[in-house]
């Protein structure tokens, strides 16, 4: 038969014949709850107050041997430099200057003022002795200085650090003074590079504006176009009166040549009765009159595209072309040289009106011909007029364009000039660094706290080191846990002179309730079965298993119960010694029938507690459980006794308790606190379930109950008072 746990409640199943039991396996370790963190920091409170205490005097000695540090503070706040003349032009090289200067924030000059080339300028300007007794040598160290921009403002702090109190002084001065003349340098560095660019752009358009200008003064001078609109607006008025009076001059010659048809139709009328015969020559007077007639008009045709014709020019012009051809009318342009008959007066004078109207022609033709060369002059000139104006709207355009870049450029060349000289830092200092009258580290109230707090923390990880390195049992759960079995009862840590209950009193009223509590457990666990032989064992030796067996004994008695207890730890065997007796006679004797079992069974101090012996040594604890006079006897004491209480030896390393849990209707494993082994516990319940041992529960043996979340209602007087009067 088999007792399995549930619920308290003890189950009867039928063992099956030649089967392996279900082999029990430990169960995962849970993670550390509160409660179980708790109970581990209270159990390894020495080992954190001792790890702390070492880091604390760790602290302590450093803090007690470094030398001491002073601090001094300046503050400045940053500026963004800004022009001083004002910007000509599209002023981008301006722009783009203080673009380049302004974006130097408060952010910015923390990384310049902290970069190697800022600190070695800051360390020259430190005296040597300052430096060697300040800062222990001649370089600037990191931790010597501190760069902190305060949040949301313009404000930079800069913090020095020394031995002594001027160093530090020096050094925060100095940081700044560095930054300061860094920030010169390199703001006169882009202005120089900007304003030298300037200046070389300024020469460039110079020289481009006066090729531009010379060209535009060339083309004026081929082309004779100085006002495009009013030349034009000239030209077209001359070119009209040119048209008029080349009208006029058609009409003119026209006009002459039909007077002159008319004059020859009547001079080839006249009778030549009276004219014989007229020998006529060229005059060369009458030629010279008119080249000078033509060379006139065409002076006259030249002065109207400047002058009008009403002006004193062109009308000195006209007195002379009419002196001209008056003087053209007078010479005849014939000769006669010789006649044959008289003369006739009709014909002479028709031949004078003829005369007089050649010279009128041919001074009209001339007129003619000089205006229409000019016409076809003028109109040349008109037609090329517009392709001259757009060459010289694009020179003088690029003429303007050229004065205007000209102009920006040289504006920004002396507004950077002007920059240049009077060039400022990005930053103004408001707050001198003052000369500290203590040192800020080492701050001992500080590191003390500091290294205290340290040490907890490093504690506490020491300590649950320690506790997982601990294969020991420190807590209830943690035993639940592992077993997945009842604790039944938790007996208190007592005094030696306190553990055993005797005669139904003990010293120790805690003790007595925590077996009265073991001993209802299992008589509830047991309601309805007959739980005749229960066998007491635990993992390792001297974890409480024989005082638990006679505790137990002793408060099953006080329920009017026969118990036997068996001493059946045949190698280590102890109830006879505390209890008192002699083991010449006990359990080997009557297994190997040299003693008879009346003879072995002795009574004890208690009433109603009977104890059986170990009796003397064997050979083979094993083997001589194991027999059949063994098992014999079990069922023979089952039958005397209302409870068989079995003393089992440990289970780890030995067979003897799977050979007892065979015998037996329960098993009760009981474990000691903080001595039990996690190893020797799971080895123990995985024998005993190899073996279908009926495990009915485990006892927590020896539990400090002071300092644990156990309460017992009686303490140990107001349990004697209460026997007493009973």
């Amino acid at each position: 038969m088999i007792i399995r746990r549930n619920d308290f409640q003890i189950q009867r199943v039928q063992e099956p014949s030649q089967t392996i039991p279900e082999v029990w396996t430990p169960r995962e370790r849970e993670v550390m709850s509160m409660n179980d963190f708790s109970a581990m920091l209270r159990r390894r409170i020495l080992t954190i107050v001792v790890v702390a205490a070492v880091i604390l005097g760790a602290g302590v000695y450093y803090t007690l041997t470094r030398p001491p540090i002073y601090e001094s503070t300046a503050k400045m706040m940053v500026i963004t430099p800004k022009n001083t003349a004002a910007v000509v032009g599209d002023g981008r090289l301006i722009s783009d200057l203080e673009a380049l200067k302004g974006a130097r924030n408060a952010d910015t000059q923390v990384e310049i003022i902290t970069s190697p080339d800022t600190i070695q300028v800051a360390a020259k300007l430190i005296p040597e002795d300052i430096r060697k007794y300040g800062l222990g040598g001649t370089e600037v160290p990191p931790w010597a200085y501190r760069v902190v921009k305060r949040k949301e403002s313009d404000i930079i702090t800069v913090t020095g650090r020394a031995y002594t109190p001027v160093a530090a002084v020096q050094i925060a001065e100095a940081l700044i003074k560095a930054h300061f003349q860094k920030d010169l340098e390199r703001n006169r560095l882009a202005t120089k590079q900007a304003r030298q660019y300037a200046e070389n752009e300024m020469l460039s358009a110079k020289n481009e504006l006066s090729a531009a200008r010379i060209q535009l003064a060339q083309f004026k001078t081929v082309t004779g176009l100085y006002a495009p609109e009013t030349q034009m607006n000239a030209s077209a008025e001359r070119m009209t009166t040119l048209n008029d009076e080349l009208s006029g001059a058609h009409a003119d010659v026209e006009a002459g040549r039909r007077q002159m048809a008319t004059l020859r139709s009547q001079l080839s009328g006249q009778s030549e009765t009276v004219v014989s015969g007229t020998v006529v020559t060229d005059n060369p007077q009458f030629t010279a009159a008119m080249n000078r007639i033509d060379a006139l008009q065409s002076e006259r045709a030249q002065l109207i595209q400047e002058f009008t014709p009403t002006s004193r020019e062109v009308q000195t012009i006209n007195d002379r072309v009419r002196r001209e051809e008056a003087r053209l009318r007078s010479i005849a342009k014939t000769t006669v040289s010789s006649e044959q008959m008289a003369r006739n007066p009709v014909r002479e004078n028709v031949t004078n009106r003829y005369i007089e109207t050649l010279a009128a022609y041919s001074a009209a033709t001339a007129r003619m011909n000089a205006l229409e060369r000019q016409v076809s002059q003028g109109k040349r000139a008109v037609t090329s007029l517009p392709e001259h104006e757009r060459q010289l709207n694009e020179r003088q355009q690029n003429v303007q364009l050229l004065q205007s870049r000209y102009e920006s450029l040289s504006g920004n060349y002396h507004t950077l000039l002007l920059n240049e000289q009077s060039i400022m830092p990005s930053g103004m200092k408001f707050a001198n660094a003052g000369l500290p009258t203590k040192a800020s580290y080492p701050n001992k109230i500080a590191n003390t706290l500091f290294f205290m707090i340290l040490g907890i923390a490093f504690g506490i990880p020491v300590a649950i080191l320690a506790e997982r390195r601990d294969s020991r049992l420190h807590d209830q759960n943690v035993i639940d846990r592992s077993t997945g079995l009842p604790s039944l009862s938790v007996i208190p840590r007592a005094k030696a002179d306190s553990v055993h209950i005797r005669d139904g009193s003990s010293a120790d009223g805690a003790t007595i309730e925590s077996y009265r509590i073991l001993r209802n457990n299992i008589l509830f666990a047991s309601a309805g079965d007959h739980l005749k032989v229960l066998a007491v064992t635990s993992p390792g030796r001297g974890e409480g298993k024989s005082t638990t067996t006679m505790n137990l004994a002793a408060t099953m008695a006080m329920e009017g119960k026969r118990v036997l207890m068996v001493d059946a730890d045949l190698r280590r065997p102890s109830l006879h010694r505390v209890l008192g007796v002699s083991r010449e006679k006990g359990l080997t004797g009557v297994i190997g029938g040299n003693v008879a079992l009346e003879d072995a069974i002795v009574e004890t101090k208690t009433s109603n507690v009977f104890l059986l012996p170990a009796g003397p040594s064997c050979q083979n604890p094993g083997e001589t459980l194991n027999s059949a006079p063994s098992r014999e006897l079990f069922r023979k004491l089952s039958g005397m006794y209302d409870l068989v209480l079995v003393d089992c030896p440990p289970s780890t390393g030995l067979s003897d308790v799977q050979i007892i849990s065979t015998l037996s209707d329960a098993v009760l494993l009981v474990v000691s606190m903080h001595q039990s082994l996690r190893p020797q516990l799971e080895i123990t319940l995985q024998t005993l379930a190899r073996a279908g041992a009926p495990l009915i529960g485990t006892v927590l043996n020896r539990v400090d109950i002071r300092s644990s979340d156990y309460c017992y209602y009686y303490s140990q007087d107001e349990y004697k008072q209460d026997n007493e009067q009973s």
